[in-house]
C-alpha cells in the first residue's frame, strides 16, 4: 500500500534528505529491535503456534493475554519511502496544503509520528476533516517546511 506522509523540517535544513532519513528511521518496519512480547488475539496466536511450533517460536500466556517473542519494530509504519523532488514537494508550513493532498501521517521535528484518520474511500467531509487536522498540526511549526513523500507498507 502506498500512502503519503508529510515530514516537517526546519526551514534552514541544509540536507533535507538526511534530515528526513534520520526522522523516518525509528518507523522503519524492517528495523530490528530487542526481542519483546507481542500480544495478539487468541485466534492469531493459535494459528501462529500451529504454523511455527517447530521453529523455536517462543510463546506463552500471562495476565496480559497471549504473546510470542518478536523482534519486529512495534513503531514500524513503512518499509520504503521516496522523496521525488524537494523543490516540487515542499512548502512553508504556514501555506495551504497542496490541493489534492490528503496525508496519512505527519512526522514532526520532535520525531513524533501522527497518524491521520485516512482510509481508501473517504467522503468529502472526511477528506476535509483530515486536511484540516493536517493544516492545524503544521501551523504549530511556523518556521518550518512541510515535505510530502510517498511511503509504502
Amino acid at each position: 500500500m502506498i500512502f503519503q506522509t508529510i515530514v516537517v523540517l526546519p526551514a534552514d535544513s541544509l540536507d533535507a534528505e538526511e534530515a528526513i532519513t534520520r526522522l523516518m528511521a525509528p518507523y522503519d518496519m524492517e528495523r530490528s529491535v530487542a526481542a519483546h512480547k507481542e500480544y495478539v488475539p487468541q485466534q492469531e496466536f493459535d494459528c501462529m503456534v500451529k504454523r511455527y511450533a517447530d521453529t523455536g517460536l517462543i510463546h506463552g500466556h500471562d495476565e496480559g493475554g497471549f504473546w510470542w517473542m518478536s523482534s519486529d519494530n512495534p513503531l514500524g509504519r513503512w518499509d520504503g519511502w521516496t522523496l521525488w523532488s524537494f523543490e516540487d514537494d515542499s512548502w512553508p508550513t504556514t501555506a495551504a496544503l497542496p490541493e489534492r493532498l490528503v496525508p496519512a501521517a505527519i512526522l514532526t521535528p520532535d520525531g513524533v509520528w501522527h497518524d491521520l484518520a485516512t482510509q481508501w474511500e473517504m467522503s468529502d467531509e472526511q477528506t476535509h476533516e483530515v486536511r484540516t487536522q493536517a493544516a492545524q498540526l503544521l501551523t504549530q511549526y511556523p518556521s518550518h517546511r512541510a515535505v510530502v513523500q510517498d511511503c509504502h507498507r
